[in-house]
């Protein structure tokens, strides 16, 4: 039987760039990513916490993990990508419990460029609903 991995997200947005974090509590692997939102085409919010979500997705694939929940706290995201890949589930929690995906919004980014790429690319093509 294989375990579930728990996936934090959070998003921060502003003017000029953003900053999304994910976190998974099992391993202890965080990872911080600040964007130009000109360039992912991130245009609000809910933008913002998609691509974190949809980073998440990459994540879980990218290690291979079979069943996965991302928990998000932006109640609009956690809905429409509820069910946007097999064996992932986007589940809503209330902010207060998302404290350290939240302050990891706010660390400086800790990703290679060459992956923030890839990001950027697949989101702009295929992640955005």
């Amino acid at each position: 039987m294989t375990n579930r991995k728990i996936i934090y997200v959070d998003a921060s947005y502003q003017d000029i760039t953003s900053s999304i974090s994910l976190h998974e509590k099992e391993t202890g692997a965080s990872i911080v990513i600040k964007i130009d939102n000109k360039e992912f085409a991130i245009e609000n919010i809910n933008h913002a916490e998609a691509l974190a979500v949809f980073n998440a997705i990459l994540y879980i694939k990218k290690q291979d993990y079979k069943k996965s929940i991302i928990l998000c706290d932006n109640e609009n995201v956690a809905k429409q990508y509820a069910s946007y890949e097999k064996g992932v589930r986007v589940i809503w929690i209330p902010r207060e419990i998302n404290i350290v995906a939240d302050k990891l919004t706010k660390l400086e980014n800790n990703t290679r460029e060459k992956e923030i790429n890839l990001l950027k690319y697949l989101f702009i093509k295929i992640g955005k609903i």
